[in-house]
């Protein structure tokens, strides 16, 4: 078994993980039609849709590489998918935040408003992918995920100012794990992700100019499917399409109690 062949052992399994999880928020999706927070449940399925698409046929967006060659595995496919996907999910994060506060009676304005700029920071993150895929300009995408770390930041600021407003130790247990897992995505950011894309910045060789050409470029790929090619993108697309998935199911379910 040489390396490759690990490489294609991990994009079966994300594809199986990716489909079950679709199956998962369908339910969901057509049981719960009714619900009072139904939209969290449709923001959700936005985001394992969008998350499940890209597991089952990854592509790396920036280098316009892809596992397989068809419609749905070129960049422009990809960045569409996930910029509804992640505005979706940070929104989702947002409401769910928000109703803790109006359920445990937290009145900080304060804390309203940074859960509000958090979505336009990510809304702004999606235009600097945009950019930085379309050009091949990588500084762009050292941006992007600066936004990202800066985001999860304060609404790690936002958990933590919540959990010392609660009792309800069930409902700590949850926000608590998730700042953790917040504190090691920010680590992962700042240790690999954003050192990744700068060092890609030296190595930018055929930077184009933003225009309709350069947007229409992102409808074809490289297929590429080498071992090391992919083994530097293995550790943030299988949390993002996992762990990331999986937590919006949490504050799914947790919110349906509230």
């Amino acid at each position: 078994m040489n390396n490759d062949d690990y490489i294609k052992l991990w994009r079966i399994g994300l594809s199986g993980i990716s489909i079950i999880n679709i199956i998962y928020i369908l339910y969901y999706l057509i049981a719960y039609t009714n619900h009072k927070h139904y939209l969290l449940i449709v923001l959700s399925f936005l985001y394992t849709l969008s998350s499940g698409i890209r597991g089952i046929w990854p592509r790396i967006d920036s280098k316009k590489i892809c596992y397989e060659k068809n419609p749905l595995s070129t960049p422009l496919v990809g960045r569409t998918l996930a910029t509804v996907g992640e505005i979706s999910y940070v929104a989702l994060i947002a409401i769910f935040l928000n109703m803790l506060m109006d359920k445990y009676k937290i009145n900080k304005d304060i804390y309203r408003n940074i859960l509000n700029l958090c979505i336009f920071f990510i809304v702004m993150a999606q235009m600097f992918c945009w950019v930085g895929v379309s050009t091949g300009n990588s500084i762009f995408n050292v941006t992007e995920n600066s936004i990202w770390t800066v985001t999860a930041g304060l609404i790690l600021y936002i958990i933590f100012n919540i959990v010392n407003n609660i009792k309800n130790n069930k409902m700590k247990f949850y926000l608590i794990s998730a700042g953790l897992g917040i504190v090691g995505y920010i680590i992962f950011m700042i240790r690999i992700d954003i050192p990744m894309y700068i060092k890609r910045c030296s190595e930018n060789k055929d930077i184009k100019v933003l225009n309709m050409k350069s947007i229409e470029d992102m409808n074809n790929c490289k297929v590429d499917k080498s071992y090391n090619t992919w083994i530097g993108e293995v550790p943030w697309l299988t949390g993002y399409f996992t762990l990331g998935v999986w937590s919006s199911y949490i504050m799914m379910n947790l919110a349906m109690d509230l």
